[in-house]
């Protein structure tokens, strides 16, 4: 009776557990992720993007959206190191910025390892549709149509700015990743020309992030407008580029100019010591000397 009895109880702790782990497993499947807007909405103007970014290993988490679903077409929303263990704004997006359209928003969550977990959620954009707001139309404000340039691609030089103008040491920082990376170089185009160049910087090693920063010297460097150019190869022997334009502007060194110094008193009175010869000699220099200063 008393072994029944322990064996009823062992199955039901060992049931228990089983279920404790299957719902912190369904915790932890359930909770990364975009909350908001949902897979497949319609979308215009300014939205806000809602999810959960959450890991035990955690490093970083970054927020994309594919142009027409392609990766290779990638546009940065954000990226934060700040973790969302509890759903809450990631980033608010303005969707005129964009072509109309279906369109992927990429939610990516690193951890220290350099791995990540990606979480899709698809969206149309329609602003096309979207009437200007009139003082008899709704309560509910809603955007103009606006023209703006296509979104950058994700691969850039985020400082110095482009057209920036620089003296002294500068920090260059920048954004290099890809699905197939392969490396990245960093090389300065004299007087902006392909045929004068100079690397910079180069990794064969992606960092979690994709970030990277590097200093230049720039008093080193020739005064004048260069090209910064940043070349992100792939494993298919392709590779993406993107520059930016910087003007070097260094000070010129003060020279200040000495004054002649024309002394005329080298020996008055010379020690007994000396030859008639080289006190002759001493004074005919003297009065060359006074005749030279205008003495």
């Amino acid at each position: 009776m008393l072994l029944v009895k322990a064996t009823r109880l062992l199955l039901y702790g060992l049931l228990g557990s089983a279920l404790f782990v299957l719902s912190l497993t369904h915790v932890t499947a359930e909770g990364n992720g975009i909350s908001s807007p949902t897979n497949g909405e319609r979308v215009f103007g300014t939205i806000a993007i809602r999810g959960i970014a959450d890991t035990p290993n955690f490093l970083a988490w970054q927020l994309d959206v594919l142009l027409n679903g392609d990766e290779q077409a990638v546009a940065s929303i954000t990226r934060s190191k700040k973790q969302i263990s509890k759903e809450d704004l990631l980033a608010r997006l303005d969707t005129t910025t964009l072509p109309d359209g279906p369109h992927q928003l990429r939610l990516r969550v690193i951890n220290i390892d350099g791995q990540y977990d990606e979480f899709f959620v698809s969206i149309i954009v329609n602003n096309a549709d979207v009437t200007p707001t009139t003082e008899s139309n709704s309560s509910v404000p809603r955007p103009t149509r606006v023209v703006r340039p296509t979104p950058t691609t994700l691969n850039q030089i985020t400082a110095p700015s482009d057209g920036a103008t620089v003296q002294g040491t500068i920090l260059i920082t920048g954004f290099a990743d890809s699905p197939d990376f392969l490396s990245w170089k960093l090389d300065l185009l004299f007087d902006r020309k392909q045929d004068k160049s100079v690397t910079i910087a180069a990794e064969r090693t992606r960092s979690p992030t994709g970030d990277f920063s590097t200093q230049l010297d720039t008093t080193q460097l020739p005064d004048g407008t260069h090209l910064l150019r940043l070349r992100v190869s792939k494993q298919d022997d392709t590779f993406t580029e993107s520059t930016s334009s910087l003007t070097i502007a260094n000070p010129k060194p003060n020279v200040v100019s000495q004054p002649t110094v024309c002394s005329t008193n080298i020996l008055e009175d010379p020690p007994p010591l000396f030859s008639v010869f080289v006190i002759d000699w001493v004074r005919q220099l003297t009065d060359n000397l006074k005749s030279y200063c205008g003495a």
